[in-house]
């Protein structure tokens, strides 16, 4: 970088070189921040749901601090490891069958496919698996999920499971 002052011999990108010209230190400060801002009529949201919006799997994450929260409250013991029940759909039957193998091959069971109840469902297929809830592991197991549902156009419809107690 022109301009720039050479590395001291602490820079830890560049410890001991001291002639080398540190190409984090900015030649001049950088410009004072200027915010813009700018009115636009976007009636259809598509601002907002195409880069404000959270995607679906980060939107699931903020259910599983939700439902996190409700079986903190409740003293469940979030270590212990109980069947966990997940819900997804399908745009159709063929996907919905292809992700039975998928989901069972990564030690899921499942459930009969359901059909859609009106136009605007889905295939509809549960399915299950013992897992734990505490050390993040929610957050995991969804992860696993979409990687394993994405390709078959599969929507997720989130997970449940009961409460354990220390008794």
């Amino acid at each position: 970088m022109t301009g720039s002052p050479p590395c001291s011999s602490t820079c830890p990108p560049h410890t001991g070189r001291s002639s080398t010209r540190c190409p984090i230190s900015p030649a001049r400060p950088p410009e004072p921040y200027l915010p813009k801002w700018a009115v636009a009529d976007d009636p259809a949201w598509d601002h907002f749901t195409g880069f404000l919006a959270p995607d679906a799997y980060a939107l699931q994450t903020i259910w599983n601090r939700r439902l996190l929260a409700i079986f903190a409250d409740k003293g469940d013991v979030l270590a212990a490891t109980r069947e966990v029940d997940h819900m997804v759909y399908f745009p159709s039957r063929a996907r919905a069958e292809a992700a039975v193998a998928v989901l069972r091959a990564h030690g899921f069971a499942t459930d009969e496919i359901d059909a859609p109840k009106d136009d605007a469902g889905g295939w509809g297929l549960q399915f299950h698996r013992d897992d734990a809830l505490a050390d993040g592991r929610p957050d995991e197991f969804v992860a696993e999920i979409f990687e394993l549902i994405g390709p078959l156009d599969g929507r997720y419809d989130g997970w449940g499971a009961t409460h354990i107690t220390a008794s």
